[in-house]
């Protein structure tokens, strides 16, 4: 079982990367 600061970790990165995609996509369609 993971510890529970790599999950947090894999959490925020996985976060990051969703809200850089997303402005990505909106600058995209801009």
């Amino acid at each position: 079982m993971a510890n529970v600061s790599d999950m947090i970790h894999n959490l925020r990165h996985k976060t990051i990367i969703h809200l850089y995609q997303r402005v990505t996509n909106n600058r995209g369609s801009a």
